[in-house]
């Protein structure tokens, strides 16, 4: 469901330019002109009635959004499920591999430095 509300009017309006809270003058395009907006209402109605919403013509006094609350209250309420999913990458190969590595370095270190200081014999009994 689309609800759409219409702000502004059909014939156009400048657009206000606002520097520090102070209106000072209207918005212009690259040639200097003033920027004119306008409202296209059959447009947005098409849009409402296409998705199954309302449209409401928004006024000085009210914005229209009764009509669109009362809108969306006539919804059957339905209760969601969610999901979460996480993504995950593994980051341990790396690091892994680099332990694999020195593992095996030191196994090769290992068994020649406990043969050399075995037949060194520094405590000759």
């Amino acid at each position: 469901m689309i609800n759409t509300i219409g702000v502004g009017s059909e014939n156009g309006v400048p657009i206000p330019e606002v520097k520090n809270g102070v209106a000072a003058g209207y918005k212009k395009d690259r040639d200097g002109n003033t920027v004119v907006t306008k409202l296209n209402s059959k447009l947005l109605k098409e849009i409402a009635a296409k998705a199954n919403g309302v449209y409401v013509q928004a006024g000085n006094s009210d914005f229209g959004l009764d009509a669109v609350l009362s809108k969306i209250n006539e919804l059957d309420k339905k209760k969601l499920e969610t999901k979460r999913y996480g993504d995950y990458v593994d980051q341990f190969v790396p690091f892994f591999c680099l332990v694999l590595v020195l593992l095996i370095i030191e196994f090769f270190f290992n068994e020649r430095i406990s043969r050399f200081w075995k037949r060194v014999n520094l405590f000759k009994e």
